[in-house]
């Protein structure tokens, strides 16, 4: 699970079509709400480790939280940001996807 969320932003903000593959289709976000997004930054990094629990529902669905160090363009290099942000996982069809993400306060 760690390196399917890792894999995940290290496509992240170049490869949006990518990244969206992880997805669970019919959950998928709309392209352009992507790429106005993630195309805002210019370099995304994860921060430390991602924190993994089950949920309590069912053994196919998972949370994961992970603080990314963001840069937005034009910006300097040490000129950033770091954000969390929560996954909802899910194993669909064998497969592990995203089912949910969003940013979550500080």
């Amino acid at each position: 699970m760690d390196e399917f969320i890792k894999q995940h932003f290290a496509k992240l903000p170049k490869d949006t079509a990518g990244a969206r593959k992880d997805w669970v289709p019919e959950f998928r976000p709309p392209e352009k709400d992507d790429d106005q997004y993630w195309g805002a930054y210019e370099g995304v990094w994860i921060y430390g480790e991602p924190v993994i629990s089950s949920s309590v529902l069912d053994s196919d669905r998972y949370a994961a939280e992970v603080d990314l160090t963001l840069r937005k363009r034009g910006a300097a290099e040490k000129d950033v940001t770091i954000r969390r942000h929560r996954l909802d996982l899910q194993v669909k069809d064998g497969k592990l996807l995203i089912a949910h993400a969003r940013e979550v306060g500080d």
